[in-house]
């Protein structure tokens, strides 16, 4: 996965409108050295990485290893949400935002329903809301 921050200081060197002097390529990670005077731009290697970036933050179904992988991936201080979605021929739903520690309780069969053994069957979870059509185009087991 492309580094954040690299990525904006290579995006903020491609676009600088004045272009003072190339003021932000001497520290980009992007820049192509020619010889000890000239430098070029990587601009796809750029474009290609904030592409990675981007689709990275797309909604995607987790895998029940995600979801038992949970607690020790995000802060514990800050409980993150899910989106957690029923299948809609078990009962129909648009699915709701349900905090990791309840789905810590269902993995662990506290709700038998809604157990390691039925997920992408009769439940799974995103990682953030999913357009309606993104949901309906991803299948269920």
């Amino acid at each position: 996965m492309p580094d954040l921050e690299k990525v904006i200081k290579g995006l903020e060197c491609a676009i600088d409108p004045e272009h003072n002097g190339f003021k932000n390529c001497h520290s980009c990670a992007y820049r192509k050295d020619i010889d000890h005077l000239q430098y070029v731009c990587d601009g796809d290697r750029c474009i290609a990485d904030a592409l990675a970036l981007l689709k990275e933050q797309e909604a995607r179904v987790m895998t029940l290893g995600d979801l038992r992988s949970i607690g020790s991936v995000w802060e514990l201080n800050t409980p993150p949400y899910l989106w957690m979605e029923i299948n809609p021929s078990y009962r129909w739903t648009r699915g709701f935002w349900v905090a990791w520690r309840e789905i810590y309780d269902m993995i662990d069969g506290l709700h038998p329903t809604y157990d390691a053994d039925n997920y992408q069957k009769i439940w799974r979870c995103w990682t953030s809301r999913p357009t309606d059509e993104h949901r309906q185009a991803v299948k269920w087991e």
